[in-house]
């Protein structure tokens, strides 16, 4: 019983990890995005093609 309880916060935790892991590289990435857009309507403002 011990054990299939253990294992059962060891899957709940890795699920939460992959969670997190999957929200923070979402973030990451769309704000990556968003800085190369401003970058490139920056560099047209003042035309540095």
């Amino acid at each position: 019983m011990l054990n299939q309880k253990a294992r059962f916060i060891d899957t709940k935790n890795m699920v939460e990890t992959l969670l997190w892991l999957f929200q923070y590289n979402l973030a990451h990435r769309f704000t990556i995005h968003c800085t190369t857009n401003q970058q490139q309507q920056f560099i047209r403002r003042f035309g540095w093609e």
